[in-house]
């Protein structure tokens, strides 16, 4: 699979991109669904993260979720950083910013949002601030934390899915 020939199709395409999110959906929602299941019961994790980089988006997690952190970097910094990283042209990185939905709004719908416009150590002092919080919310059994990578702004997702979805239908 050519990553960099794919992305260059389908994000300048919303039609092609729409197109590959209706092929890939229904087997990436059953693999995460799989590991969830397993850090839970097999790996006996307290908490299990899970990339999601259309949250928002697919509304396919919106069931399991019980609260959203989103981490928040300044528009410039995440262009910056997304070119940086993945040595995209302004423009590359510009289309991926723009094909998912604005981070302001995924800010206004967070119930807690870290700022990753400083230093590394000052968001790692936010997450090491926010885990307490999380636990006192869902003190009880295994958590999933699923993570929205957005160009460095990562949307996290904590959720209880035994004891929210699979628990009621048993």
């Amino acid at each position: 699979l050519n990553r960099t020939r794919l992305g260059e199709m389908i994000f300048a395409s919303p039609k092609k991109r729409k197109q590959l999110n209706a092929i890939t959906g229904r087997p990436i929602f059953y693999a995460v669904v799989r590991r969830i299941l397993h850090e839970m019961f097999i790996a006996r994790s307290d908490v299990v993260i899970l990339d999601a980089p259309l949250l928002y988006e697919t509304k396919v997690f919106q069931y399991f979720v019980k609260g959203v952190v989103v981490v928040y970097a300044k528009p410039h910094l995440q262009l910056q950083r997304l070119m940086d990283r993945n040595g995209y042209t302004r423009d590359e990185a510009q289309q991926r910013i723009s094909s998912q939905m604005p981070m302001a709004e995924k800010v206004r719908r967070a119930q807690h949002v870290l700022d990753n416009s400083g230093e590394r150590e000052e968001l790692c002092k936010q997450v090491d601030d926010l885990y307490p919080r999380i636990q006192r919310l869902w003190p009880t059994g295994t958590h999933t934390l699923v993570a929205s990578f957005v160009a460095l702004a990562v949307t996290f997702a904590v959720q209880s899915l035994y004891s929210a979805v699979i628990a009621p239908h048993h």
